[in-house]
């Protein structure tokens, strides 16, 4: 904790996650917070999509030593996400700062915009 304290103590910084432990305190420093809110046949397709591409290979981002494999659980955490991103993004607008922004992105076509405005 006091690594992250440390942190989002500084001017500058980008943190990805949605841990809600350590949570408010980052979203209530923040100036923009970007929630990925994905349709979910679109994240449960890219999860598979992923997991077959990548099954048996060594990837250059993963852990070193540890091919691709299927894994049902995260197939199941993908189902369940928009419940508990529902929650995120009102525990995001809650804590947020009056000079706080959140950008919701649904579509590759929100990124492309939210890149193209912060550029």
């Amino acid at each position: 904790m006091e690594k992250h304290d440390a942190l989002i103590d500084g001017e500058k910084w980008l943190i990805e996650g949605g841990y809600l432990q350590t949570g408010k305190d980052r979203i209530q420093r923040a100036d923009l917070v970007i929630l990925l809110d994905f349709p979910l046949p679109v994240c449960f397709f890219r999860v598979v999509k992923r997991t077959f591409q990548d099954l048996g290979r060594l990837k250059a981002d993963g852990p070193v030593g540890c091919p691709g494999r299927f894994n049902f659980s995260l197939l199941v955490r993908t189902l369940k996400y928009k419940y508990r991103h529902r929650r995120l993004g009102d525990f995001i607008r809650k804590n947020l700062p009056g000079t706080g922004k959140m950008v919701t992105i649904r579509s590759d076509n929100d990124i492309e915009r939210l890149l193209s405005e912060i550029a």
